[in-house]
């Protein structure tokens, strides 16, 4: 008798590791992907449909890159995937650090002020990368990024390296290069016109002086008369009659204050005058007027002369040369009116066309009060 006893065929999944393809790139801002993978043998005429790879990476760092749901078939074109004890192992996708050098120039503003007396500021500055990948939102920035000032000179914004920090970890080698800026404040230029002071006097025959200045104008109301020194002697000192000059020049002027360097010292000229011609003058018209009163009572031609102002026809019949007579006394008048205009000028030193106007209205004057006719009245007059 026989018995049957069945038998069993057992077909095991075939052990299958699929592994994901890795890759790495130094870092240029792109994604990096590898859809690579490899995997043991497969059974004799199948073979992979697809496998999934799934992994990306852009910034400096790691990640995984993962393969899955893979798919075979055999010769047929049947899927025989479930015949399979698949194994995945995930690959490595990495982005290295730019190794090569970003050069990141800070250039500090500048500025070029004229003195006002206000404070003047500068501030901030320009960026300029050598790698475009880079950028300002990569930097931070500590510290103060301005200069101020007032007076005349040259302020430093005095940025340092230090003051900047890298903050991107895609980049490790990251210099920072900093370009000075300035605020310029430049002086002005300001005119500073000196008025020496000046005198007329009269000589006594002793020394006489006149002393100081004036400062009659400054260009620029910043400019004050504490920001010049002054050094020299501003007089001049005279016995004599005559016209001295105090002879002050801008060398004897100093300016000190920084903040005006083109300071201009104009000189008005001052003068000390002495005159003795006034003494000179009262003794000469005195003498001229006794030898005047003398000439008119005592002498013939003085007689005539009054002779034919009393009465012409009368001194023509005395036998009195009339038309000589009046010649006489108008040559006389003219020599007079002659030493007059010397006297003159010899106390006013500038002449012009109406420089006797004023005198001869004097003249006219004292004579009506001090008596037409009288010589020492018209004098006692004036």
């Amino acid at each position: 008798k026989w018995t049957l006893v069945d038998g069993t065929l057992t077909i095991n999944k075939m052990p299958l590791e699929i592994i994901a393809g890795s890759a790495e790139k130094e870092y240029d801002g792109t994604a990096l992907t590898e859809n690579s993978y490899t995997a043991s043998d497969l059974g004799e005429r199948d073979r992979f449909d697809s496998v999934t790879v799934t992994g990306s990476i852009t910034e400096v760092g790691t990640t995984d890159n993962v393969p899955s749901n893979a798919k075979i078939l055999n010769g047929n074109d049947v899927d025989v995937t479930g015949n399979y004890d698949i194994t995945y192992t995930n690959g490595t996708l990495e982005i290295t650090p730019v190794e090569d050098k970003v050069t990141v120039t800070i250039t500090e503003h500048s500025g070029t002020e004229v003195y006002k007396g206000d404070a003047y500021t500068v501030s901030g500055y320009d960026v300029a990368i050598s790698n475009p990948l880079y950028s300002e939102l990569d930097i931070v920035f500590s510290g103060t990024a301005s200069v101020s000032g007032t007076n005349v000179g040259k302020y430093d914004m005095e940025l340092k390296p230090e003051n900047f920090a890298n903050i991107n970890e895609n980049f490790t080698n990251v210099e920072f290069v900093i370009e000075d800026g300035q605020l310029v404040i430049n002086p002005l230029e300001v005119t500073v016109t000196i008025t020496e002071n000046s005198d007329s006097l009269v000589y006594n025959g002793e020394e006489q002086k006149v002393e100081g200045y004036e400062v009659t104008s400054i260009s620029n109301p910043l400019y004050t008369v504490d920001d010049f020194t002054f050094s020299g002697n501003a007089a001049v000192n005279a016995v004599d009659a005559g016209v001295y000059d105090m002879l002050l020049t801008s060398g004897n002027f100093t300016n000190k204050s920084p903040n005006f360097a083109n300071v201009e010292f104009v000189i008005v000229d001052g003068q000390l005058t002495i005159t003795g011609e006034v003494i000179y003058t009262i003794v000469a018209s005195v003498l001229i007027m006794v030898a005047l009163t003398l000439f008119i009572n005592k002498s013939r031609m003085g007689k005539a002369m009054r002779a034919v102002s009393e009465d012409r026809a009368a001194a023509q019949l005395m036998g009195i040369n009339v038309n000589q007579t009046i010649s006489t006394t108008f040559a006389i008048g003219s020599a007079l009116a002659a030493v007059a205009g010397v006297l003159l000028c010899s106390t006013v030193p500038t002449l012009m066309p109406t420089t006797g106007s004023m005198p001869g209205i004097r003249a006219f004057t004292a004579a009506v009060f001090g008596g037409i006719g009288s010589i020492p009245g018209a004098m006692l007059g004036g």
